[in-house]
């Protein structure tokens, strides 16, 4: 729910050479944006937590972010159809 309402994705091409996932999650409370970065440790994935304006974003790229389109269970239908392209994406390549 919290990815649904305050995150968000993206996929785009880097160079034109290699498609490049992005996603975040958002909250205004560094307390709480710890905590969720905390709880995705817990699943072995690994996001960055940076300030941005008024709002603290859990960042996550790479194979940290093909396993979140893994196991993020996204009821919004753009967003999942993004999840869906990035946990297809090939495993090898650039990270």
């Amino acid at each position: 729910g919290v990815f649904d309402g305050d995150g968000s994705v993206r996929l785009r091409q880097y160079d034109d050479k290699w498609p490049v996932g992005e996603a975040y999650l958002s909250h205004s409370d560094l307390q709480a944006a710890r905590h969720l970065q905390l709880l995705l440790k817990r699943l072995s994935i690994v996001g960055q937590l940076r300030a941005e304006r008024a709002v603290y974003k859990v960042e996550l790229h790479g194979s940290n972010l093909r396993q979140f389109a893994e196991v993020a269970p996204s009821r919004h239908p753009a967003k999942r159809a993004v999840l869906d392209q990035i946990a297809a994406l090939p495993r090898s390549g650039p990270d």
